[in-house]
């Protein structure tokens, strides 16, 4: 007895990525790097950063047609993650933006849709005060800084064990994750009640 499958039905979630084990890979190493910063609250291994705001304008991210039409919908995300994965043969950018109150999550890939859900349900009392576009790829905390205009956060240093070179800052409604001084994930949340 045999059994044949047919999987010709299934699309898969980042069509354009030709390797996704390496990003799935990617993407568990950054929430390891979430994970491990919310442990060292704990641990005590905290440094407090207070920054001289720089008066420059700071580079923006483009947005793709798509992400410029949601946002002509919907207004800035009420919250949203980023990751930025290079392999060296490739830099992607991989966002979900959240919008509580229209009842929508929409993912993209190097700016195009890759999924539009419904995220779980929340009041949101606040939204991120950030948005999307003020986050390059592999930007240096520098550039982070004078982009969002943070002037004060905590930087957790992540175990070379876990992460050489790895660096978490948590501000205000931002979280971020840096490897050898290099951004890679972006964490923007809204205020919820009851949260």
């Amino acid at each position: 007895m045999s059994i044949e499958i047919d999987d010709s039905a299934a699309e898969p979630r980042f069509g354009r990525i030709r390797r996704p084990w390496r990003w799935a890979v990617a993407l568990v190493v950054l929430v390891g790097v979430v994970l491990v910063a919310i442990d060292l609250t704990l641990a005590g291994d905290v440094l407090l950063v207070t920054v001289d705001r720089p008066g420059e304008e700071a580079p923006r991210a483009s947005l793709s047609d798509e992400q410029q039409s949601l946002l002509d919908e919907l207004g800035n995300p009420d919250g949203f993650t980023i990751f930025f994965v290079d392999d060296g043969s490739e830099s992607v950018r991989m966002e979900t933006w959240s919008y509580y109150q229209a009842g929508r999550e929409v993912s993209f890939v190097d700016g195009e849709l890759s999924a539009d859900e419904s995220p779980e349900p929340a009041v949101v009392t606040r939204p991120t005060p950030f948005t999307p576009d003020l986050f390059t790829p592999f930007a240096d905390l520098q550039q982070i800084v004078t982009a969002t205009g943070v002037v004060e956060y905590l930087e957790y240093h992540v175990e070379d064990e876990l992460l050489a070179g790895g660096t978490v800052h948590v501000a205000e409604q931002l979280m971020l994750g840096l490897k050898d001084g290099r951004l890679l994930y972006v964490e923007a949340v809204p205020l919820a009640e009851g949260g």
